[in-house]
């Protein structure tokens, strides 16, 4: 049953309890029938060009267009169908876990070009453990062909070499030679009859309602369908069928659950390795107490697909640039304002020193990325969907942060202050541990903010291989850092604060 868009037959959007969609399923149907009569009646009959049928061994087969004949620059639409005997099936594009899918070589006088298949849509054919993708008992594969240069040329003995595979409880691979002479016309004419079956095969459409596709990982992909009113009962199997063999468990349906007017499926890979993962969404609706098949088509980039996105370098860059835009932001500028006081107060001191509190500052700030990075990949390869500041869905880590800037806030206030018998008793150690701390806390409050640029660079280093992914979140850690570092390396900077004093009170 062919579909035009996702508000068709297929995810009806009924208006009644029972009303799966019928009232578009009939119009639909009345309205092909209308103009098959109207073609009947108005057209002068034209007798359909075809070849007479032929014997694979259990197939049949034959070659057949609506038009009467070849115009040399035009395309010609042709077909071959098959017919199988009761309970034989024969294979789509992708065959499934077993099969081989038809295959039709074309020749010809003139012949330039023929297009692809244009494969209808296919069966789930379960058998045992295994699911095959084919046709049962008949189908009609249709391609274009294109001629040139066929000046002084009357006909052409049109040929098609066909191999297919047709499996009941044992599977024959079957091979057949068939020829179709046409014409050479300067204008063809139309058998209707043919014409509207060419154009109304059940072929899938592309899908009009998709919102977005997204990699969760190298292996799950998130899809998400616009459907106001969705019912997911009133569906009979759903299922999302690659042109690639090999890459899913056909046997497990994807995940769907409703949220608000969209449907949200989760589809598994097993394998990561393919250029493009595109494919049909199949499934199946009862439409007054029929089953009714349909299937759009879903464009699919590779997760390692950098075509219109972010190369590596670029992600890089992009992470830099936004950890040090980052600095700027509400949560994180807090814990910077308390470190620049921390240098300002060490101006005095050796400029080691100075140099040592901005890379312990650093590596903290690094560190603390390439953990929380390591933690969120973990968890989403076992399953979770998170993203970045997942830290922040729980309630202890919010409770024990707002205790935290309680007291720092406290702290800046001048109602206690922390540290004057350690560093005592601590020495230069308390400036390390100090500088690395803040580091730390920088990051795990940085979590709720985003800076220009991060997302792009934190969504491809999510998709990437583990050692790519950690080199962009660690990226994003040192432009987070660089200019507490950059602050520690250049006196003259340092220079231009005001020297401490008593206004270090009052400013905090």
């Amino acid at each position: 049953m062919p579909m035009d868009t996702m508000d068709r037959a297929g995810f009806s959007r009924a208006q009644r309890p029972g009303d799966l969609g019928l009232p578009t399923v009939i119009q639909r149907l009345i309205s092909r029938g209308l103009v098959l009569a109207w073609l009947l009646g108005a057209t002068p009959w034209v007798q359909a060009a075809e070849s007479v049928w032929v014997s694979s061994g259990m197939a049949k087969a034959r070659i057949i267009t609506p038009a009467s004949g070849i115009v040399s620059g035009e395309a010609l639409d042709v077909g071959v169908e098959l017919e199988l005997p009761e309970g034989w099936h024969t294979y789509w594009r992708n065959p499934g876990d077993s099969g081989e899918p038809v295959s039709l070589t074309w020749s010809g006088q003139g012949l330039k070009s023929s297009s692809k298949i244009r494969w209808p849509i296919p069966d789930r054919i379960p058998y045992g453990p295994l699911v095959n993708l084919g046709y049962k008992e008949s189908v009609l594969l249709t391609q274009r062909l294109a001629f040139e240069n066929l000046v002084g040329v009357d006909a052409i003995e049109l040929t098609v070499s066909g191999r297919w595979l047709v499996c009941e409880a044992v599977c024959i691979p079957e091979t057949k030679v068939m020829t179709l002479t046409l014409p050479v016309v300067k204008q063809a004419a139309v058998n209707p009859e043919l014409k509207v079956r060419f154009d109304q095969l059940p072929l899938p459409q592309r899908a009009a309602g998709i919102s977005e596709t997204r990699w969760l990982s190298q292996t799950d992909l998130e899809i998400r369908l616009n459907f106001p009113g969705i019912d997911l009962s009133r569906l009979d199997g759903l299922y999302f069928l690659p042109f690639e063999e090999g890459v899913l468990d056909l046997t497990v349906a994807p995940t769907a659950v409703v949220e608000a007017d969209q449907i949200v499926l989760g589809v598994g890979f097993e394998d990561a390795s393919r250029a493009r993962y595109d494919g049909l969404l199949w499934f199946q609706e009862w439409v007054n107490g029929e089953r009714v098949t349909a299937a759009f088509m879903i464009e699919v980039p590779s997760p390692n697909d950098n075509s219109g996105g972010l190369a590596f370098l670029q992600a890089i860059l992009m992470a830099l640039l936004g950890g040090m835009i980052l600095n700027l932001m509400p949560c994180v500028f807090p814990v910077l304002s308390i470190k620049v006081l921390g240098l300002m107060a060490e101006a005095g001191g050796s400029q080691q020193a100075q140099r040592q509190q901005g890379w312990w500052y650093t590596c903290g700030v690094i560190a603390s990325f390439v953990l929380i990075a390591l933690v969120l990949m973990v968890l989403r390869a076992v399953g979770e969907q998170i993203g970045w500041g997942f830290q922040l869905q729980s309630p202890v880590v919010v409770a024990l942060l707002a205790i935290l800037f309680l007291l720092l806030g406290l702290n800046l206030s001048g109602f206690y202050t922390i540290g004057s018998g350690i560093s005592v008793n601590v020495g230069p150690e308390k400036g390390r541990l100090g500088a690395l701390s803040s580091g730390v806390l920088a990051v795990v409050i940085a979590a709720p903010c985003t800076a220009p640029f991060m997302g792009a660079a934190l969504g491809y280093a999510l998709v990437q291989p583990p050692l790519i992914g950690l080199t962009v979140f660690a990226s994003l850690g040192l432009g987070m850092a660089l200019p507490m570092l950059l602050l520690s390396y250049s006196p003259g900077l340092l220079a231009v604060l005001p020297r401490p004093g008593a206004w270090m009170n009052r400013f905090k």
